[in-house]
């Protein structure tokens, strides 16, 4: 009889164990990577570092013998600016608010304008929500304009 308490007594910690695992994991859960991509800026985070880096640039057109335009890069910048754990957890949980509550939008701007592509990676997995010719992707929704205004607070950050 004793035999049979112990093994219950084990199997049922072992249970509440694995229980307790997962919601940890919940509450916690592990991010290698945030980044942002737009026309002209890409912003990428890091959870282990303290650190946004930020690469802006600006187009401009070149017109071959052919008649094809090319878009050439040009004046590019590149911005690293130190990032308190604080601030990071926000962003994640914004980051993460725009993925799983993605808002459809009725308008779009011509000529493709005001792009976002909003990512987190996670060892070999990549969540996104992307959002194409918005105009100013920061008034597609709440947790949208949340995320440029702390992001705007750090570093410049474009709205196209």
């Amino acid at each position: 009889m004793p035999k049979y308490i112990i093994i219950i007594l084990v199997s049922s910690l072992t249970m509440l164990s694995c229980k307790n695992t997962s919601q940890t994991k919940e509450q916690n859960p592990k991010w290698d990577k945030i980044m942002l991509r737009m026309d002209l800026q890409s912003i990428d985070l890091y959870s282990d570092k303290d650190t946004i880096y930020s690469n802006t640039w600006r187009y401009q057109d070149s017109m071959a013998e052919s008649g094809a335009i090319w878009h050439l890069q040009t004046k590019e910048k590149k911005h690293s600016i130190f990032l308190d754990s604080a601030t990071k957890d926000s962003i994640y949980a914004i980051v993460m608010d725009i993925i799983r509550h993605p808002v459809f939008t009725k308008p779009s701007v011509s000529c493709y304008a005001g792009n976002i592509s909003i990512c987190v990676q996670s060892d070999h997995t990549q969540l996104c929500c992307k959002y194409a010719s918005v105009g100013n992707w920061t008034t597609v929704s709440a947790s949208t304009q949340k995320l440029y205004d702390i992001l705007h607070k750090k570093i410049y950050v474009s709205a196209q």
